[in-house]
């Protein structure tokens, strides 16, 4: 069961890359950390299941310098639905099942998490522009990135428990 063990390797980096990756990973960086701990996943399958719902969108953010553009960034959190859906997958469950089992508050949660890094970005973008008070307000800026983090990851505890309780329905509905 391939994910399974990739998911026991990766858990231990995954807390590592969540305190220093908190505005998310590339498509290519998610595919590199799952490749290097034996997790095999390609760009088209990513793609696949954002497309199923199965993970979020990645969120456009703007990358310093003129004309830079901008990149996708996925959460973090991507790292384990992936894990979560290849170990579904072992354990034959359909599409819809797995669906049922990550939708809950996954989705919203998703939302919530980019609105807070969209509204983030654009008070750090005026931050820029003002000079007055600049250093009192980027530390009130840190406290509130801080506290927004804390509860994503809260909220995607609860959503991970009450999905976990789910598994016992859906488990006990398949054997019936």
């Amino acid at each position: 069961m391939e994910a399974v063990e990739g998911f026991a390797l990766l858990e231990a980096s995954l807390a590592e890359v969540e305190r220093t990756r908190p505005d998310g990973l590339s498509s290519a960086e998610i595919l590199d950390l799952l490749g290097t701990h034996g997790v095999v996943l390609s760009e088209a399958t990513l793609r696949k299941y954002v497309q199923l719902g199965l993970l979020p969108r990645s969120v456009r953010v703007g990358r310093k310098g003129k004309h830079k553009g901008s990149r996708g960034l996925y959460p973090v959190e991507v790292l384990r639905r992936v894990l979560f859906i290849k170990a579904c997958m072992a354990e034959s469950y359909t599409i819809e099942e797995i669906k049922q089992r990550l939708v809950f508050l996954s989705l919203d949660i998703d939302k919530l998490e980019a609105d807070i890094r969209a509204v983030l970005s654009r008070i750090k973008t005026q931050e820029v522009t003002e000079i007055h008070g600049k250093s009192a307000k980027m530390a009130e800026l840190s406290v509130i990135q801080r506290v927004g983090r804390e509860l994503i990851a809260r909220l995607r505890k609860l959503d991970r428990g009450l999905r976990d309780r789910s598994v016992g329905r859906l488990d006990s509905g398949n054997a019936a």
